[in-house]
């Protein structure tokens, strides 16, 4: 008799805290463009104060499916888009930026890595909760500094531009977009 009641409630309070399959919204393309506007084959070309130029090709541009998953016994969803550049030969640099929307906690975070070498990535990450609609999600400019760094300490991206700028430890400069 005790084994049939503890089985019961084990199978009730699996029940409970069990993800049941939810409707998870597309992740909204707009976020995406509002601050990775980039296409397949489009060049991100930066100068600094020497007239260096670093030319980088978008490689691969994303968005996924939404999907289900169970998060701290709540249900919620995920999904993601972003971006990959091929690597720069001159300056040995890669750039890639991805936002995760988690639509049951209202945020996005939004996160971009500068690859340097396969072992020494810089990666910057802001988040934002509490969101109210799609437009405006983390402002017009997004300035993240880092305090523990490789090669880039600090980026700036600027809403319906991307990134426009980034400091360089190893060439001790700024590399600013040029149109």
């Amino acid at each position: 008799m005790k084994n049939s009641k503890l089985l019961s409630i084990i199978i009730l309070a699996t029940i409970f805290v069990s993800c049941k399959e939810i409707h998870c919204p597309s992740f909204p393309k707009e976020v995406r463009d509002n601050y990775f506007p980039y296409s397949n084959g489009n060049l991100l070309k930066f100068t600094n104060k020497n007239s260096d130029t670093i030319t980088i090709k978008i490689d691969v541009q994303w968005i996924t499916d939404s999907y289900s998953f169970n998060r701290y016994c709540k249900c919620a969803c995920e999904a993601e888009a972003g971006f990959f550049t091929e690597m720069d030969n001159n300056f040995v640099l890669k750039i890639s930026g991805l936002i995760l929307f988690y639509s049951k906690e209202s945020s996005y975070i939004l996160s971009c890595e500068f690859h340097n070498s396969y072992l020494n990535n810089d990666m910057f990450e802001i988040v934002k909760n509490d969101f109210a609609g799609v437009n405006g999600v983390f402002g017009d400019t997004i300035f993240i500094e880092k305090q523990e760094y490789y090669r880039i300490g600090s980026v700036k991206i600027v809403k319906n531009k991307g990134i426009v700028e980034f400091w360089d430890k190893e060439y001790d400069c700024i590399w600013v977009k040029t149109e």
